[in-house]
């Protein structure tokens, strides 16, 4: 029985390597000039971040308290619209992938 010597799993470890290597071969090499773009992307945004953490600024922004009333419908009434959207478009895109499936249910 080949499941139980083993053969099954070396033939498909031999196909998967050989996949592997084709792929490895077609697949072009990224540029060097690439990784060292994104090396020095990398290198501002982090000496970007630390000056950002080290400084000692002062807050700019409204100098009044903001006002104790609440403004607008409401974090309960946004989440019921975010449901509600959600809901149509998931239902028509639903509708599209059904009509596409097959012409015999609806002419």
């Amino acid at each position: 029985m080949p499941w139980q010597t083993g053969t099954v799993a070396e033939d498909r470890e031999h196909a998967i390597e050989e996949i592997v290597q084709s792929a490895r071969q077609v697949r072009p090499r990224t540029p060097r000039w690439l990784w060292l773009l994104a090396g020095g992307l990398g290198v501002a945004c982090a000496i970007g971040f630390v000056i950002v953490l080290l400084s000692e600024g002062t807050a700019t922004g409204p100098t009044q308290a903001p006002s104790p009333e609440p403004r607008g419908m409401g974090f309960g009434a946004g989440l019921a619209l975010g449901v509600g959207i959600g809901i149509a478009v998931g239902f028509a895109i639903a509708r599209q992938l059904v009509r596409d499936h097959s012409s015999r249910n609806k002419p």
